[in-house]
């Protein structure tokens, strides 16, 4: 089994300059936790998850707090992301996949073709569904 089978295609991504908040708005609109982030070559660059945004990275935590934290115009997508991000290509087995989530603990990985352009992206929850099916 290889990825391309069981990856959403075309997925929803975002821009560095992005708003923080207008991503967040993304993900909740499609009901996903992340989001590949690209370049103007559609090139993957970053991702950015909801836990992200609920621990910015980019926030001073000696001087800051979560619960201090609010979503802004201000803060921008490319300071929150993970730069340069574990990929996966579409040939690339499940196998390869479920080895490369499970020693990362990622639940995301962006699926790009061989310029590094974002075709996909494979989750946990995609696993699980065939799983499931596989399971009848």
């Amino acid at each position: 089994m290889i990825v391309r089978s069981h990856m959403v295609d075309a997925p929803v991504f975002a821009r560095p300059a992005d708003p923080l908040r207008a991503a967040h708005q993304r993900m909740l609109d499609h009901d996903i936790h992340h989001l590949p982030v690209v370049d103007e070559g559609q090139r993957v660059i970053g991702i950015v998850s909801e836990h992200d945004l609920v621990v910015p990275r980019y926030l001073d935590r000696q001087r800051t707090t979560p619960e201090h934290f609010v979503l802004t115009d201000d803060a921008t997508v490319g300071q929150a992301m993970t730069p340069d991000p574990v990929t996966l290509r579409a040939s690339d087995s499940l196998k390869q996949a479920l080895d490369l989530l499970l020693g990362h603990r990622f639940s995301a990985l962006p699926v790009v073709d061989a310029e590094g352009r974002l075709v996909g992206m494979l989750t946990t929850k995609d696993l699980l569904l065939l799983l499931r099916d596989q399971l009848g």
